[in-house]
């Protein structure tokens, strides 16, 4: 049986797309898991920011609340930690939340264009400006002073993907990253920039190690970039077509659209992407979660080792999504029975770890 992929080929490291089909092998079938009872939960907004911290306490920003979170599922303590404002340990909105070595972590500011490093126990360490203009809200830094982020001009359906390094003082592109097209949208006042829904995005990522990770998503494909520039591409993989249907405007971005969003019509993509998102595990393997046909009842996540071999994949409840993963167990974000966004964890599959 054919399933149509994209292949991309790398010239001077940037990726061009060409539409491809290739023929499905037979393979053994791969074991599906189910994640294990909630281990604690917690009240949360519905783009909640999460890291595991090597303590086992998660440190969480959430939208709406100008401050971060830690909280110990263990004992179901919790502790906020800065506020609005423009001084130490202050934001002006608190995103992202990113490793920074043993004992301490950072958190992106994109209104105040800064990360705040934090030691585990919660003092502020120090404070580092964002290095480019060109630096967003997606941006990843490290602790070694190398940022990843997205930034110049938009490439036909494509950004560059910058490595900024701090003590060189200029960026340098990795690659290109496959966006989707984009419609607008006005809802009375107020107009809305809305991707494609279900249409093929790239994921990427920065490892502990210094290592970038390119999910690409017309290809299914994962591309690795060592610290010195190697790039290593990897094999497109299979998957099926799968055509969109009016149903599925009920979901934006993989979870249940909001009722403002729930009944317009959103411009869809005519066939799904292979997933819907991408995250990275500690040890380097990252978690895929697949598009599936309208109507399905679990979500599913496809376990990929660094080499791009699928390990196993893992079930969690429909409409619910994993927020962040941790060496032993993983985070679930998802509507509980009144409505409200929860986290929870969850124990870590043994087969993915």
């Amino acid at each position: 049986m054919k399933i149509c992929v994209q292949k991309q080929s790398a010239v001077v490291a940037l990726m061009v797309a060409s539409t491809a089909c290739v023929e499905q092998r037979t393979s053994p079938p791969v074991p599906v898991v189910a994640l294990g009872p909630a281990l604690g939960a917690i009240p949360v907004g519905n783009e909640p920011h999460v890291l595991e911290l090597n303590d086992g306490r998660v440190a969480i920003t959430m939208m709406g609340l100008g401050a971060l979170v830690v909280h110990d599922f263990a004992s179901g303590r919790s502790d906020t930690i800065g506020r609005r404002g423009a001084g130490p340990g202050e934001f002006g909105r608190a995103g992202r939340v990113v490793p920074w070595g043993r004992d301490r972590f950072a958190v992106l500011d994109p209104v105040l264009r800064r990360v705040t490093v934090f030691h585990n126990a919660g003092g502020v360490d120090t404070m580092i400006r964002f290095p480019v203009a060109t630096t967003t809200e997606a941006a990843i830094p490290h602790v070694s002073g190398v940022w990843l982020t997205p930034g110049g001009d938009l490439v036909r359906d494509s950004v560059p993907l910058l490595r900024v390094a701090a003590a060189a003082g200029g960026p340098d592109t990795l690659a290109l990253i496959g966006e989707p097209p984009r419609h607008f949208l006005r809802l009375g006042s107020v107009g809305l920039n809305l991707a494609a829904e279900y249409a093929p995005r790239d994921r990427f990522g920065l490892l502990p190690d210094g290592r970038v990770w390119i999910a690409r998503g017309h290809d299914n494909r994962i591309d690795w970039v060592a610290p010195n520039g190697d790039l290593t591409r990897g094999r497109p993989r299979a998957f099926p077509v799968i055509g969109t249907v009016s149903g599925d405007r009920h979901r934006l971005e993989g979870l249940p659209a909001p009722p403002i969003l729930d009944t317009v019509d959103r411009e869809l993509a005519p066939t799904k992407a292979p997933f819907q998102d991408v995250l990275a595990g500690p040890a380097g393997e990252l978690w895929f979660w697949l598009n599936q046909p309208h109507g399905y009842s679990a979500e599913l996540y496809e376990v990929r080792a660094p080499n791009g071999l699928e390990r196993v994949r893992v079930s969690l409840p429909g409409a619910h999504k994993l927020v962040a993963i941790g060496n032993v167990h993983v985070y679930m974000l998802g509507e509980d029975a009144t409505g409200d966004w929860v986290l929870t964890r969850r124990m870590k599959p043994a087969a993915a770890r």
